[in-house]
């Protein structure tokens, strides 16, 4: 009976109780009918204090399942009525004395048993009938669960049921986000947002979204919008705190992490985005207390700390210590593909392209949308040398997330490794980021040996968004390989104004000065480069060990710099110099033709050749 009416009464949940509370409420039932029965049977006071009794416990009972939340009452009445009912039926042979039984008195039990018997079965015909909610339920559950593919299928049968609640959207949303199937995603969002224009978590959803696509400017206004109509939403701070850190606009990046923090300082992933802020700024040890704090707020469950936590081992060369680390991530539903991807790309910078690739196929057949399995293995295609597959991984990370501006210059590299550039350059915008388009031909193009049609391309990039430091570097280095090394010191300080902390441009600096015959400011730049999982630190050390004219620590750095990928032009260019100070000119010239084969434009390399030649 606890069990049909608490099916019955279901209205916000798929679980059911009929378990030991309802049978205890059932035995206090029947022993107040029997207490009622054999009334006559009793001492008056004692018949008195059991019903009395008996009712007080059965009142309080009742109350309490109303008074706290998550108690089936239904369940607890259904139990007692039952124990009520059956009390009844069920004749008590302990009082009856067989010589004053009246002969009649099977009568009534046995007509109340039947009357029992057809509501049991009708309740039960009602009961087994699924709620018309439950499809939703099932969903929550299965979202709950983080086996959205099965939330989907709930969701979808419950807009047949009522295609008019926007919860069901809102969660169908939730699932495809889970699945990484953004363009469905928006379209259930913007259905939801129809009916409720001004919710709050609607709005982040689609922040959410945007953002998973890397459509960076529309992200920032849903999460614009839903600070506008709630300014305490944490979440949302914290995302634009991301936000502002890819932009690399560190201000207000840190103001919004610390914001999100002040609001809710036990959401760990505001904690996370703060560690993530300081680490790329090198305050290693500000990192690691930000992630330390949010693994232990989430009880070691907040992906991104760990992936921070990792991140700091990377830094310092700490590649054993990392990969122990990614094995917290597996045990973590949502990270597990994301812990293959962190496995790939510490076997690529150690040099094991074989198993870097078998981490990255793992990753992409448990996340075959997710942007970051598609770019990290056509990483570790592009490092063994397999072209094409990672000229098609690369494609896709960019129809997933056209929002990095690295995945475009490594396109335009495959393309000109393939020989395919005049195919690449006939190619239509892929997306709306026209200026990320622009920079793709200016890689192109720049392979192309055209400098001045890539550098027309960059300064069209430039316009659109003056704050892409990819931009500011390739031009740098135009620059610098026409011989105009003044117009290339001046763009690349232009660059460190926006992004002090960017290894890329304190590399060029130090290389820059070096040329320049300032050998102490070089080596004050090259010391800066601390991240060891660089292949620019390992060069910077090789630089440093050149300038003091320890050759043989300088060609080991060299090597280092060149296990990630053999064919990076700045090794091989450290080699030949490295070799010509030792006066191997054979040697000397096969690596300046080696440069030459990986970078066309390299002017310190044809320079060497041409003085060596």
């Amino acid at each position: 009976m606890g069990n049909i009416l608490s099916l019955i009464g279901m209205t916000s949940g798929i679980g059911i109780s009929a378990g030991a509370s309802g049978a205890l409420l059932g035995i206090l039932g029947a022993l107040i009918s029997f207490t009622i029965i054999e009334r006559k049977k009793l001492p008056f006071s004692l018949y008195r204090s059991l019903v009395i009794n008996l009712f007080l416990i059965v009142f309080l009972n009742i109350m309490i399942s109303l008074i706290f939340p998550n108690i089936d009452i239904l369940a607890h009445i259904g139990g007692f009525l039952a124990g009520l009912c059956l009390g009844y039926i069920l004749e008590n042979e302990l009082y009856l004395i067989e010589k004053t039984r009246n002969p009649g008195y099977k009568i009534l039990p046995t007509a109340l048993a039947f009357i029992f018997l057809i509501i049991f079965t009708g309740l039960f015909l009602k009961a087994s009938r699924a709620p018309e909610d439950f499809p939703y339920y099932m969903g929550i559950k299965y979202l709950n669960d983080e086996k959205y593919e099965k939330a989907e299928k709930e969701f979808k049968k419950a807009l047949e049921i009522k295609p008019e609640k926007f919860e069901i959207y809102l969660n169908l949303a939730i699932s495809y986000l889970g699945q990484y199937k953004i363009k469905e995603a928006r379209e259930e969002l913007q259905k939801a947002l129809k009916r409720e224009p001004e919710n709050i978590l609607l709005n982040y959803l689609m922040g959410n979204a945007y953002y998973q696509q890397g459509n960076i400017e529309k992200a920032l206004f849903y999460y614009q919008k839903t600070i506008e109509l709630n300014k305490k939403f944490a979440p949302a701070y914290e995302s634009l705190g991301d936000i502002y850190r890819i932009q690399k606009k560190w201000e207000p990046a840190i103001e919004n992490s610390k914001k999100a923090i002040d609001l809710n300082s036990s959401l760990p992933s505001a904690r996370s985005t703060l560690g993530m802020i300081y680490l790329y700024q090198q305050q290693i040890e500000e990192a690691k207390k930000q992630f330390d704090i949010a693994v232990k707020i989430s009880s070691n469950t907040d992906v991104n700390a760990l992936i921070g936590i990792i991140g700091i081992h990377i830094y310092r060369g700490e590649f054993d210590k990392a990969l122990k680390k990614v094995e917290d991530i597996k045990k973590i539903k949502n990270g597990i593909y994301l812990a293959y991807i962190i496995e790939s790309d510490i076997y690529r910078t150690m040099g094991e392209y074989d198993e870097a690739i078998n981490q990255a196929r793992v990753a992409r057949e448990l996340q075959p949308l997710s942007y970051y399995s598609h770019l990290y293995l056509g990483k570790a295609y592009l490092s063994s040398d397999r072209l094409e597959e990672a000229l098609s991984c690369i494609q896709k990370s960019i129809e997933l997330n056209y929002s990095d501006p690295s995945t475009y210059g490594l396109m335009a590299l495959i393309y000109w490794r393939l020989n395919r550039l005049e195919e690449a350059l006939k190619q239509t915008p892929p997306h709306s980021e026209e200026s990320l388009y622009n920079i793709f031909l200016a890689n192109c193009y720049y392979y192309n040996t055209n400098l001045d049609i890539a550098e027309r391309e960059i300064d069209k990039a430039l316009q659109i968004n003056p704050s892409l430091t990819e931009a500011y570097l390739l031009k740098a280095w135009i620059f610098y390989n026409r011989g105009e090394v003044e117009k290339a010191d001046k763009t690349i300080q232009s660059a460190l104004d926006i992004d002090p902390y960017d290894d890329r441009l304190t590399y060029f600096e130090g290389y820059l000065l070096l040329q320049k015959g300032e050998t102490e400011e070089a080596e004050k730049k090259f010391n800066r480069l601390r991240d060891m999982s660089s292949p620019l630190t390992c060069c910077g050390k090789a630089w440093i060990f050149y300038i003091n004219k320890k050759w043989d620590k300088a060609r080991e750095q060299a090597l280092l710099s060149l296990k990630s990928y053999e064919k990076d032009p700045e090794g091989h260019l450290i080699l030949g110099m490295i070799a010509e100070a030792k006066g191997d000119i054979e040697e000397a010239i096969n690596k300046y033709n080696t440069v030459l084969k990986y970078d066309p434009n390299q002017r310190d390399a044809k320079e060497r050749l041409k003085k060596l030649k």
